[in-house]
């Protein structure tokens, strides 16, 4: 069943919130009213209405205040906005709106006009995207791969977004996309130098016929030195707090149609979001370090993960930094770990964190270095194990 369109009615007028709720239910919409500015802030933000109908005069802010607020926000600027006034409003706040209507004679059928009108229009866009070629986005089956770390430190994202290049470095005819889930605020969009707006906050409060496959091969960005396609992270902790599970777990289905190797950044986060990806997962690489805190957190995480549903051959054990002095020893972990270490990332020095500064990956700021050669020998394990746990049906 499709949901109705939720629609917020913004007016001080007890009896025009009642009329144009009359409107909207012979529509087949579904009202929200806010008596005041403060409030339709709130309702705004907190339920993410498909149109707001905004009355200019309010008791606390005015219309054109609340107006300015929603359009300079992410997650309310491309919204539907239609200004249903009694008074004449100002031109700022008209210029500020899809649809401008005076209350009065004729009002109402001018605000069902367009009312409908949007409802074509989202039509429009959904037919239009049903009906492209399916031979225009041909389908992967993607791999999911996805990283996670027990404590912070490990360099998670780093690592991430290194072998996530090296994949794409290796195979120039494949696709490849980075999402990042790390909560409360995004890592990988700081280490590659990503800036502009599109992350998966944004992503989360599109609706599902808006995640066509047009949409989905068009307008992922793509880095050009990482060679990757990236979905960058929660900007914010406010923004991480919007994030729809159903919306995410979809979006990252749809990806893994189009693209073949989907590379998913968790961070340390084990939440309702998390845990079904890893469970899905074709390798879930963890990261750690010699040190006995990190590898003691890592095995509640292992053993919570093997209640969860995870398989030891879905599990890619990846240490970093293995040459550190004053650590414990390999045997020592795999023993502890009770599971078998699949790579290391060598210490050499500043070379990761010089790259990670200047937005680069290593493989092209130090293409000749040993940390260089490992990620790459690390990427290609990854695809190799995916493959075979995949063909072995494990």
């Amino acid at each position: 069943m499709v949901e109705k369109p939720l629609v917020l009615i913004v007016d001080a007028e007890e009896t025009s919130i009642k009329y144009i709720t009359y409107i909207l239910k012979q529509a087949d919409f579904k009202p929200l009213a806010a008596t005041s500015g403060k409030q339709a802030l709130i309702d705004a933000w907190r339920e993410l209405p498909d149109i707001i109908i905004l009355e200019s005069d309010l008791p606390d802010i005015s219309g054109e205040e609340v107006a300015q607020k929603l359009r300079n926000d992410r997650r309310t600027k491309d919204k539907y906005f239609i200004a249903f006034t009694a008074e004449k409003p100002s031109a700022e706040f008209v210029s500020m709106m899809d649809v401008s209507i005076a209350k009065g004679e004729g009002g109402d059928v001018r605000l069902l006009e367009a009312i409908n009108n949007y409802q074509k229009q989202q039509t429009t866009q959904f037919d239009a995207a049903s009906t492209i070629p399916d031979d225009m986005y041909p389908e992967t089956n993607g791999h999911l791969i996805v990283f996670l770390g027990a404590k912070g430190g490990t360099g998670t994202s780093s690592l991430c977004a290194n072998i996530a290049s090296s994949f794409a470095d290796n195979h120039s005819d494949l696709r490849h996309a980075v999402i990042d889930l790390v909560l409360p605020v995004g890592s990988i969009a700081h280490i590659v130098g990503y800036e502009e707006e599109f992350d998966i906050v944004s992503i989360s409060q599109m609706s599902f016929s808006e995640m066509t496959p047009a949409f989905i091969n068009e307008q992922i960005p793509k880095l050009g030195l990482w060679n990757f396609h990236l979905v960058s992270g929660s900007p914010d902790p406010e923004s991480g707090k919007e994030l729809d599970v159903d919306s995410i777990h979809a979006f990252i289905n749809l990806v893994l149609r189009y693209y073949d190797f989907v590379f998913v950044d968790l961070g340390r986060t084990l939440s309702k979001i998390s845990i079904p990806l890893i469970v899905k997962a074709d390798q879930v690489i963890v990261t750690l370090n010699n040190d006995i805190s990190t590898i003691n957190l890592t095995k509640i995480v292992f053993d919570y993960l093997w209640d969860s549903g995870l398989k030891p051959t879905h599990v890619f054990p990846l240490i970093n930094r293995t040459v550190e002095l004053g650590k414990t020893t390999l045997e020592e972990i795999q023993e502890t770990l009770d599971i078998e270490i699949q790579g290391g990332i060598p210490f050499v020095g500043a070379n990761l964190s010089l790259a990670n500064y200047l937005h680069q990956p290593v493989s092209y700021k130090f293409p000749d270095s040993l940390l260089s050669i490992a990620l790459n020998q690390i990427a290609e394990k990854i695809e190799k194990r995916t493959k075979e746990v995949i063909r072995l049906g494990l």
